[in-house]
């Protein structure tokens, strides 16, 4: 599996905790959008999986995940670098 290409959504609330969204393209034939990027309180972006509440209306599940650690790192990577590209853009 590859990404072959990263799109980045920039949040229209930049004080807010979410900084973009993004959609990834696994080997140009499938996609996966809403990977929320997220900025924790020391300034560290990381990557949530796309997710949706549950009926109880509370709980959150992820719709789609890696199931291997190494996974979530190539996507993160991936995600993170394009964000960063976006941004450098965007200045």
């Amino acid at each position: 599996m590859n990404i072959t290409q990263v799109q980045i959504h920039a949040n229209k609330n930049p004080t807010s905790k979410v900084q973009a969204f993004a959609d990834i393209i696994l080997d140009e034939e499938f996609i996966i959008r809403n990977l929320v990027i997220l900025k924790d309180s020391q300034d560290v972006h990381y990557v949530n999986m796309p997710n949706k509440t549950l009926r109880d209306g509370t709980t959150r599940q992820d719709i789609a995940h890696p199931i291997r650690e190494a996974c979530r790192q190539y996507i993160e990577t991936k995600v993170l670098d394009a964000y960063e590209e976006h941004l450098s853009e965007s200045n």
